[in-house]
């Protein structure tokens, strides 16, 4: 029953990272139970990917959007993009992510560390989902650095042991030099843009509404896919990676990790496909990683790392074809992209079954497996004859197809570079499976008394792997009508293409037949190639991780004579030279203070105290006299003009009472008279003789003064009153 793809396709990411946090509570219920917990998320995610497929081919090439509100200040949605494109990846990533959790069920039984292994791979599927399904540049580098995370958990799965611990750390640091190019890549195309959304960035770059520096920002994206893709220079991680648990190393290199350098290529293709430096700097990396890793694989004797270099090889076919720059090349990478997912997901799983049971990666203490384990040896012929390129196979029709782009672009040395890689390709394959397989069983296998095939829940896999591997070739016209490619089929290039691959295989075959199978008993002379020069140097991956070594020991080195110079005679210095510098300074100012201010100070202080007290003296004397005679002044006339005033009235008033009795009038005016003069006098005198005690206790407060000034005042104009009213 398939999902609406409206919900289809937030589920298919969502529930692996809703799933994976129930896993602890899983785990009381027993490790295996985490298994198959794991398996029974990743059918409901299978689900919702292939729900995805009828609406990816009913769009007939247009997209849809899904999208919800996430960072609103900003304006970004989270948005959910379905296309052919997107879809594909997703179904890839799911359903290889199925058959391994199935295979993993019972090949991690005896880890005690279940729970953690399966953690990481569901958030694992899930961060590749989100990838190929993000609409947003901002969204998709999210579930980039997700991925990265869970690649350098389940490579370092094993952290007791040594050399899983850095083969973890060195992945995370050789991949994170590539996502901080990618990150500037993607800041500066929103800076020039105003948008992460990915649709529109097209429109507007395909309109011409926008002027984008397109170069710059396509080397950058490029560098971040060079670098999850492990392509040369940063390839350097992935070999390590084996360290890893077998099925964490199938999903890497089969459907996750690896894939979304190739699958970023592929996306913004559409935005950079006009940049021909950009185009051209795809190609030749691509090639000249091809050749070069499959010579590496031709030397290497781990079971594992042949494998290793192998998808390192046949990535940089993949990228090649993407640089090419033609709809077919387009095609012809992602047609490889599929085989390539189902033929080293097979392989990887093929030779962790004969690890698990020989316990040994070194080809020298294998061979002679194929009697007591048939069914990994059908599976595992299968494989490598696919990933040779032999028919009918699915590796030979889409490698078939990039040669058939590689003719009709008419590129000579891209075509020398991927015919060279084909030839080595098909030699390494089958000396991996005559080194396993073939020949007589070694000293170490002699010794091995249960060699036989995996139990069922092993086997299905990969036998559902191998069986893939078979027909997906024949699908080659039903995916171009799915991705939306229309290109002219050339009859030339088809057949120059066949007849390339005729060629390669005539070449291939044999030679390995002969140096593998035929001589592998025939013992070596001093003069073989194993002590050329030139095979000491592919064996050693070309000195890329000596070159590194190197670089970083002179970092490292500048670093220490930094911290010797600068750090110990400099910086913990300062400190003792600060310190000593500020004490002179304190002493100096301390001296100029205390001698020519502190000393001084006092006596000036005291000395201003002085005048400012002297002055402040003369003028409160001063303004006391003036205010007391003032007021006495004010008394005495006001005391005056009050008597002649009085004495009309009266001379007047005794005259109308008394009428004729003038001389009682003029004896009670004397008398009256006299009194009146001698009582102004009397308290004009105690008020003259108050003011002057006024003044001379003027130390007082202030309002003191001016309170007895006031009473004194009070009183006469109380006594004028009383005399008024006689």
């Amino acid at each position: 029953m398939l999902i609406p793809a409206e919900y289809a396709a937030w589920l298919c990411w969502a529930i692996p990272f809703i799933a994976l946090l129930f896993v602890p509570l899983v785990a009381k219920f027993g490790r295996k139970s985490v298994g198959w917990y794991a398996v029974a998320v990743m059918f409901l995610v299978v689900t919702c990917t292939v729900s995805l497929i009828p609406s990816a081919l009913g769009a007939y090439g247009e997209p849809h959007v899904y999208s919800i509100p996430w960072m609103p200040a900003l304006d970004i949605d989270l948005s959910i993009l379905i296309d052919p494109l997107g879809t594909m990846m997703a179904n890839i990533a799911a359903c290889i992510g199925l058959l391994i959790m199935i295979y993993s069920v019972n090949y991690m039984e005896t880890e005690k560390a279940t729970p953690r292994f399966f953690f990481f791979m569901l958030l694992f599927v899930g961060g590749m989902l989100g990838l190929v399904m993000a609409n947003n540049l901002l969204q998709m580098y999210f579930f980039w650095e997700t991925v990265g995370l869970c690649s350098y958990s389940l490579i370092g799965f094993w952290y007791s042991r040594v050399d899983a611990a850095k083969a973890g750390m060195k992945a995370f640091i050789v991949t994170r030099i590539g996502d901080i190019f990618l990150l500037l890549g993607i800041l500066l195309l929103y800076v020039n843009t105003g948008t992460f959304n990915f649709l529109e960035i097209r429109e507007l770059i395909t309109t011409g509404h926008v002027s984008v520096p397109m170069l710059a920002i396509s080397i950058l994206m490029l560098i971040g896919a060079i670098g999850k893709s492990a392509q040369v220079p940063l390839h350097v991680w992935l070999p390590n990676a084996m360290e890893g648990p077998t099925p964490t190393s199938a999903l890497i290199h089969g459907a996750t990790m690896v894939k979304a350098g190739i699958y970023l290529v592929a996306r913004i293709y559409i935005l950079f496909s006009i940049v021909q430096p950009w185009l051209t700097t795809i190609t030749y990396i691509g090639g000249i990683t091809a050749f070069l890793a499959a010579t590496m694989a031709l030397t290497s004797s781990d079971l594992k790392r042949i494998l290793a270099f192998s998808t390192i090889s046949q990535l940089g076919m993949i990228m090649a074809a993407l640089g090419i720059g033609t709809e077919l090349g387009w095609f012809a990478s992602q047609f490889h992209v599929v085989s390539h997912a189902l033929f080293k997901s097979l392989l990887f799983l093929s030779a962790g079954v004969v690890m698990h049971v020989t316990h040994t990666l070194d080809l020298k203490q294998l061979g002679g497996l194929r009697k007591e384990m048939p069914i990994t040896f059908i599976v595992s012929v299968i494989g490598a004859f696919s990933l040779a390129g032999i028919p009918p196979f699915a590796g030979f029709w889409s490698k078939d197809t990039i040669f058939e782009a590689i003719i009709l672009a008419e590129n000579v040395p891209l075509f020398i570079l991927i015919f060279g890689t084909s030839v080595l390709t098909a030699i390494y394959s089958i000396r991996w499976i005559c080194k396993v397989f073939l020949g007589k069983k070694s000293k170490h296998l002699e010794k091995q008394h249960h060699l036989h095939d995996p139990k069922p829940v092993i086997t299905i896999p990969l036998i559902l792997l191998a069986g893939a591997s078979c027909v997906a070739g024949f699908f080659k016209a039903p995916l171009e009508h799915y991705l939306e490619i229309h290109f002219e089929a050339s009859l030339t290039g088809v057949l120059l293409a066949s007849l390339t691959s005729t060629i390669i295989l005539a070449v291939a075959v044999p030679t390995a037949y002969f140096l593998y199978y035929k001589k592998r008993n025939a013992p070596k002379t001093s003069g073989t190639f194993v002590k050329n020069s030139l095979y000491i140097a592919i064996f050693n991956g070309y000195y890329f991780d000596a070159a590194y070594n190197k670089v970083l020991r002179g970092v490292l080195g500048f670093g220490q004579i930094l911290h010797r110079t600068v750090e110990t005679s400099g910086i913990l210095h300062f400190p003792y030279v600060v310190a000593g510098g500020t004490s002179k300074l304190v002493n100096v100012v301390y001296q100029v203070i205390e001698t020519a201010a502190l000393q001084k100070l006092p006596y000036a202080i005291a000395g201003g105290a002085s005048r400012i007290a002297n002055s402040t003296h003369e003028y409160i004397e001063a303004f006391l006299d003036r205010f007391v005679y003032v007021i006495a002044g004010g008394a005495m006339i006001t005391a005056h003009k009050t008597h002649v005033h009085l004495d009309a009235f009266l001379d007047r008033f005794c005259y109308l009472i008394a009428g004729g009795t003038v001389e009682t009038a003029r004896v009670t005016h004397e008398y009256i008279d006299s009194f009146l003069d001698k009582l102004v006098y009397l308290f004009a005198g105690k008020t003259v003789k108050q003011g002057q005690k006024i003044r001379k206790t003027y130390r007082g407060p202030l309002p003191d003064f001016v309170l007895a000034a006031l009473l004194g005042f009070l009183l006469v104009f109380g006594l004028l009153i009383l005399t008024g009213m006689r």
